[in-house]
């Protein structure tokens, strides 16, 4: 499946435009608070690293962190103890729930991977029908 084939909902989107860091954070920080108001949801953050960039106290939702770096989950789990799941995985071929996630977060870790088309189809199946992708990427030229 490519990314594009995935239509949910027909909608006329709104204008991309470059957002700051800050306004980037502002902007998901305030929609996952406003999904996990009800119901939990799930988060994959993939690439996870050693720092999650999110303030969701308060908010209803479980946190999977999925990474190469052992160590950085060793972090995550033991020193910020912000994780519900930790996965040590590649994203090209980590096994996961389909459709398992409402919202999976990648940041600054296509740019790294060869055959990253593998990943984008990945996430594709693991996010739930009216999910939500957030990936941040570099272009290089």
């Amino acid at each position: 499946m490519r990314l594009w084939q995935k239509q949910v909902v027909p909608m006329a989107l709104p204008p991309l435009r470059i957002l700051t860091v800050d306004e980037q954070h502002t902007l998901v920080t305030t929609y996952l608070k406003q999904r996990t108001t009800a119901d939990q949801i799930s988060i994959l953050e993939a690439g996870c690293g050693r720092k999650w960039h999110f303030d969701l106290q308060g908010a209803h939702y479980r946190l999977t962190g999925i990474d190469l770096d052992k160590d950085a989950l060793e972090v995550r789990k033991n020193e910020e103890k912000d994780l519900h799941e930790a996965i040590v995985g590649d994203l090209r071929n980590a096994s996961l729930k389909p459709e398992g996630y409402d919202v999976i977060y990648s940041s600054y870790v296509l740019e790294h991977i060869e055959g990253a088309q593998q990943v984008l189809d990945n996430f594709c199946k693991w996010l739930k029908s009216h999910g939500l992708l957030i990936v941040y990427y570099r272009l290089y030229s």
